[in-house]
């Protein structure tokens, strides 16, 4: 599914590029130009159901999501990017004659991405295997055998992991909410420290 996406973000980009470049051609070729619109809109419709049904899938998935401090900026920006350019398109087209289909697509794009800011981003996954821990986290797995972990500390930002003999695993650069907390605690059933 990440593939597919990835696929059709590169194709919405492309079609941006060639419509900023192309737009002369669209005046001896209208039918052109609907069907390239189309199609946009169809792309970018698809773009955001996967992302609902990628947010969906979470809540049934046996692993536990968690937040980044990332995770938070780039929901936010989302917002700010998809605002800023929906009001430019609207001053745009109310201020100057650029062709408005342009603006259309433009405007589409400024809504996608300020819908896409409503979905969580959540990059962190934390699975129990028996007899392991499984950690993704900023790109990189971890595991840690259960049996080798004493003791939890967790934090609002980081998740200290005691092992044995004395060695430490820490979790860090976390925006945990108190429910993150409460399902880390419920999958691993192990004493926390406070």
């Amino acid at each position: 599914m990440a593939i597919i996406k990835k696929i059709l973000n590169e194709l919405l980009a492309l079609l941006t590029i060639f419509n900023l470049f192309y737009f002369d051609l669209f005046s001896s070729m209208p039918d052109l130009e609907l069907n390239l619109i189309i199609l946009f809109l169809a792309m970018m419709g698809i773009v955001i159901l996967m992302e609902y049904f990628e947010f969906k899938k979470r809540n049934s998935d046996p692993f536990v999501y968690l937040r980044t401090n990332n995770d938070q900026y780039s929901q936010i920006t989302r917002f700010i990017f998809g605002g800023l350019v929906i009001s430019g398109t609207i001053v745009c087209s109310l201020m100057t004659d650029i062709n408005i289909n342009f603006l259309f697509l433009v405007f589409v794009i400024g809504i996608s991405t300020f819908t896409r800011g409503f979905f969580p981003v959540k990059t962190t996954k934390i699975k129990l295997v028996n007899p392991a821990l499984v950690i993704d986290h900023l790109g990189k797995n971890y595991t840690l055998k259960m049996n080798s972990i004493s003791g939890i500390k967790i934090t609002e930002n980081e998740i200290v992991f005691n092992l044995e003999p004395n060695q430490k695993h820490t979790v860090g650069f976390l925006a945990l909410s108190e429910t993150d907390i409460i399902k880390i605690k419920d999958i691993l059933k192990l004493p926390i420290e406070k």
